[in-house]
């Protein structure tokens, strides 16, 4: 599905977009945006550009993202064809990964709680070929798009939704499924969501069976991971938060274990120290809590700037 220029253009307005938002805009509630996401969510990842449009990690996405000048171009393009304003027109962005991305990785759904004119937007795609099929449903209209029609993009107030297929319910008069009456997250991913959603970046991972068993090739205990989640602050240095819950005390034990072997490794190797890593590994901290493993890290301003100009470097 992301293979269509045009899909990839405007996932790219939207996130350089959100980091943008303006200081006087409306905070986004990402509430609002959890009720367009899969019933069978097994991820859930959010952004408040309000919160880290100032940050130096930001800078480095935004120097990535725009190096190539085609890329750069085309926002260009964009904006003047729609009126999407960067600096305003975006307040959060929250993706939800189905239960079935482990084997159609186009199933999920990306929620913009943002200010877009939709006919413009339709006429931009027209312009540039985009082949869509506009169809009205019993919850509102849907843009199909693709030649396949294998994803959809829909415009529900403050909200732009862009998602695969199979995230539609029954679809009036034509054979597509469609979006189902009710939505969002389940219960036992919700009560990790209210914990991380006024985190500027966070992130909440409820592994179903597939995932699991691609996590016990790794080693046995992943395999045993019920709830993995971190939220993360960045607008003055670095605040990361974890917490992996698994199936018993003793799998937590055993993966405690086996990350504190792996970060005393990294921090006394010799090219950890010569590059610098090795006081980060060592600021982070773990501790188990009967079948949960939390871990944090803090990061000054200036060993995140470090980091991240390594960063640079490498890529």
């Amino acid at each position: 599905m992301l293979k269509n220029p045009i899909k990839i253009l405007f996932l790219a307005a939207l996130s350089l977009g959100f980091v943008f938002t303006s200081a006087s805009a409306r905070a986004a509630d990402v509430s609002a945006s959890f009720q367009y996401l899969p019933d069978k969510a097994i991820a859930v990842a959010g952004v408040h550009g309000d919160k880290v449009r100032h940050s130096s990690l930001y800078k480095t996405f935004l120097r990535l993202v725009t190096q190539r000048r085609e890329v750069e171009r085309g926002l260009a393009e964009f904006e003047r064809a729609t009126g999407f304003d960067a600096t305003k027109d975006v307040r959060s962005l929250v993706l939800g990964v189905a239960d079935s991305f482990t084997s159609n990785s186009d199933n999920f759904v990306l929620v913009a709680d943002a200010k877009l004119d939709e006919a413009k937007v339709l006429a931009f795609m027209r312009k540039k070929g985009a082949q869509f099929k506009t169809l009205r449903t019993r919850t509102g209209v849907h843009h199909l798009l693709g030649r396949k029609q294998d994803g959809f993009l829909a415009f529900r107030g403050r909200h732009i939704i862009l998602g695969g297929v199979e995230q539609l319910g029954v679809l009036a008069g034509a054979g597509h499924r469609g979006m189902t009456a009710r939505r969002g997250p389940q219960r036992s991913m919700s009560r990790a969501l209210v914990r991380l959603k006024k985190r500027p970046l966070f992130l909440v991972v409820e592994p179903n069976a597939a995932l699991k068993k691609r996590l016990a090739h790794t080693h046995e205990d992943f395999g045993k991971l019920t709830t993995f989640s971190v939220g993360l602050d960045v607008t003055g240095g670095a605040k990361l938060d974890m917490a992996a819950r698994f199936a018993s005390a003793a799998s937590a034990a055993n993966i405690h274990d086996l990350a504190t072997g792996a970060l005393k490794r990294v921090s006394n190797s010799r090219q950890s120290k010569r590059m610098g890593f090795a006081a980060i590994v060592k600021s982070v901290r773990l501790s188990k809590h009967g079948p949960t493993l939390r871990g944090s890290l803090r990061l000054t301003q200036k060993q995140l700037d470090n980091l991240l100009g390594l960063a640079l470097k490498l890529m």
